[in-house]
This record gives C-alpha cells, structure tokens and sequence, in this order.
C-alpha cells in the first residue's frame, strides 16, 4: 500500500499532462497564424495581399481575389474627380459613379498573377492568403497602358484625316471610341498610381474638349444646298420634269469637301415627306416630286434638311439648317361642285363654309355646274362622359368625310378625312355640337387629295 500511495502522484501527473495536450491531428487543425502575420514573409512594400474565408476552397479563392482589388479600388476615389475633370467634354455623359463602376470593372478583372502560398482548413472552413507582386503586376498594368495609348494615337490621327477627306461621320465614330480608350486609360493610370510608390509619368497629347472643339469647329462649317430643281414647272399633281438635288459640303483648308452619309430629308410644301436619302460618295442626294400647291395655289416648294441622327455634336448645330426650292404651278382653276349628305346636318353650314374658303385659298372655285362635286359628310365617331373632381365632362369626336366624285359616272377619285373635337360639362348634345364645329380642314390634306387626282380632273376638264 506504501509503495502504491507513493506512485499515485507520479501517475497523476501523467494523467494530466496527457490530457491538457490535445492530440496532434486537431494542432494541426488551428487557425493559421499567417492569417494576421504575413506581412512579415509578404510586405506591402513588394506585394499586395488578401485572406479569404469561406466553406469551399473556390470561393475562399475568390474572396481573397476581391480583398485585394478591393484595396486597388479604395486607395483610387481620390482621382475619381481630377479623371471625371479629363473626361468632360460637350454633351458627354460621364460621371463619378460611371468612372467608379469603370475602374470596379478594370480591377475585378486585371488582379492578375495572384498566386495562393497559404491554404488552411479549420472548424470546416478554409483560410487562403492571395498575393500578387506588384513588380509583375505593374509590369502588366503598364502593357495596358501602352497598349491604349497606341490605339488612342491612331484614332487621334484617324480624326484628323477623316475630315480632311470627308470622313465626319467616321471622324465622330473614332471620337466616341478615343472616349471610351480614355476612360479605360485612366481607370488604369489611377490603378497603377494607387500600386506604385512613383505616379505614372507617361500621359496623353490632347484632351477630349481639345478634339471635340475641333470637330464642333468643322461641323459649324457645313453647308446645305440646293444645286439642281430650280426654275421648275408643273400643273397640280403632275409630277415635276427634273429631280431635286441636294449638295452637302463644310470648308476645311480653302477646300469645299463633300459629305458622303449624311442622311437627308425632302419635304413638300404641304409638309408631307417625299424622302430620306443618304448623301452619296459626292455629297449628294436627289429626288423627284410632284407639284403640290403651298401658301399660294400658283407655286409649291420642295425643303431638304438633315434627318434623324445619332451623334449629339450633329443633331445640336444642324438642326435648324435647311434649304428650300420653288417652283410654279399652271392649271390650278378647277370648279367643283359642293355637296353636303345631309344638308339639316348641325354644323354643316359652318363646315361648307370653311371648306368653300380653304378652296379659293389653293385656287378653286365652287360652280354647281361642275362635273366634279365634293361630297361631305359628318358623323359622330365617338363620346364618352368622364367622372372627375370637377363633375361630369362629356367629350365627343366628329368626323367629315369628303369624296372627290365624278358626277357622270359616279366614280370616287379621293377621299380625305377631318376631325374636331368637343369637351363639355352640360350634356353630350353640347359635346356633339362643339365638336363639330371644331372640324378644322388643314389646305395640306385637301391639296393633296385634289393633286393626287390630277391626271384623273385633266382628262375630265379637258386639259
């Protein structure tokens, strides 16, 4: 019993010695010490470093990836402002959150040659330290650069040729791409300025504005004109002997230099459209149109202007240039007939009236003897009453129908369509009767039925 008593403590001892020691599997398990500690192996100086954290080895991956462009992205809002200054120019869109989405985008993917030395994997989880060498990393960074910089100085000299040839179109195309080569430039430059102990010393030899005022230089001097279709004539709705011939051009160097691309648009006197048509490799775009009485049933005009365009340089400066060309118009003196379907029609006398008026005013008379009649009729196309804060409104809309008709033969050679429109608070009889008398007739749309008829009333009045 001694010799055991004696032991006991020594045994003990041991017990609880093997106890506190756990076993080496689970020390080898411990969160890693280079989670907090690598700078010493790793320093700022020479790389860039991020732990990442997650349940799966990929995505710890990718965590320690972002922590590191996350850094880039954080030292740079600094140059946020002096690159959103580099890229302002007229009519440019760009803005600090565009610039801070930009370099987001520039980061996530240049982290390149991240290597991983440390990997761990604890309590389920897996612990990995990113690094890149900035060395490698700049290097790579600068290649980009140098990379735009060379595509920059091509588009810069491209716009420059471009307008001396001809090429404005092209020129603006080349100016949106060096915008976009910039953007990306300086995404890069401030990445590679947040990185670098020394600031990037390469830097571009013009400015955006610098360009752009150029460009909006030789915009100003473009010039629209007419150099064929003059002294022409035509009877109503006959079409015009020779084709209408537009010419674009702008003055560079004492030169005159013709525009191929620029869409254009031809209008009658009337309004209505007759094309669109691109300028050819000389500048030019021609049409043919028919004789359609303007303000004076004697002559009519045909006006080209610029269309649709998708440069705002472009649809700022010309949208207000345009030429026009006149021509006179013979056999205008028809006589027609007026007729009202319905002659105890409410608003009937006033529409016959206003019709008989906008006729004199292209040219025509008005003689029951006519072997063409104009033959009206009016009808409500639709009434509603609408419940608001102010009471009932009734509304309504009135139709006129008029028919170009040959009285012989009873053949339809036109018809034309006008609308008014009535709103009132008492009852839909007051709605119904204002609209109709609200009918307006527009001369553009009856001198159009009545010139799309012209062969037709020729052959029928004999000319």
């Amino acid at each position: 019993m001694q010799r055991l008593s004696t032991c006991l403590p020594g045994i003990l001892l041991i017990l609880i010695s093997c106890a506190s020691s756990p076993p080496a599997s689970d020390a080898q398990q411990q969160a890693p010490s280079w989670v907090t500690s690598h700078q010493q192996e790793f320093p700022d100086a020479l790389y860039l470093t991020g732990v990442g954290i997650a349940e799966d080895l990929d995505a710890a991956k990718r965590q320690a990836k972002a922590e590191i462009a996350g850094q880039i992205q954080s030292t740079v809002k600094s140059e946020i402002t002096d690159i959103e200054k580099e890229l302002q120019y007229e009519g440019s869109t760009t803005s600090s959150s565009d610039i801070t989405r930009k370099i987001q985008d520039i980061t996530n993917v240049s982290v390149s040659g991240i290597t991983y030395p440390k990997t761990a994997q604890y309590e389920g989880k897996y612990y990995v330290l990113g690094v890149v060498d900035k060395q490698q990393y700049l290097q790579d960074i600068t290649a980009q650069m140098a990379t735009h910089l060379k595509t920059m100085a091509n588009l810069h000299q491209s716009i420059y040729s471009q307008m001396d040839q001809g090429g404005l179109l092209t020129a603006l195309d080349n100016f949106e791409k060096l915008s976009d080569q910039l953007s990306e430039f300086f995404g890069l430059r401030s990445i590679y300025n947040s990185v670098s102990s020394t600031p990037y010393a390469r830097e571009t030899d013009f400015t955006l504005s610098g360009v752009q005022t150029d460009i909006l230089a030789q915009i100003r001097k473009i010039n629209l004109q007419f150099i064929g279709g003059e002294q022409q004539t035509a009877g109503t709705g006959d079409p015009l002997p020779s084709p209408f011939v537009a010419e674009v051009t702008y003055d560079r160097n004492g030169r005159s230099i013709p525009i191929p691309g620029m869409l254009l648009q031809f209008k009658n006197s009337d309004g209505s459209v007759v094309t669109r048509q691109e300028t050819d490799a000389r500048g030019r775009a021609s049409t043919k149109a028919t004789a359609l009485p303007g303000s004076s049933p004697t002559s009519g005009s045909v006006e080209v202007s610029f269309a649709s365009m998708r440069f705002p340089a472009l649809r700022s400066n010309l949208r207000s240039k345009n030429a026009t060309v006149r021509y006179q118009i013979t056999g205008t003196g028809y006589a027609f007939h007026l007729v009202m379907a319905d002659p105890a029609q409410s608003g009937g006398d006033r529409f016959m009236s206003t019709l008989q008026q906008e006729l004199s005013g292209l040219g025509y008379s008005v003689d029951p003897a006519a072997p063409v009649s104009l033959e009206s009729d009016i009808a409500i196309t639709g009434s509603r009453a609408v419940k608001g804060f102010a009471g009932t409104q009734y509304m309504a809309e009135a139709t006129a129908t008029v028919k170009l008709v040959q009285k012989s033969t009873h053949t339809v050679l036109g018809q034309v369509q006008f609308t008014g429109r009535g709103v009132s608070t008492s009852s839909e009889q007051d709605a119904t009767a204002m609209a109709k008398e609200r009918i307006a007739i527009p001369a553009s749309q009856l001198s159009r039925m009545i010139a799309n008829a012209g062969p037709k009333l020729q052959a029928i009045y004999g000319q």
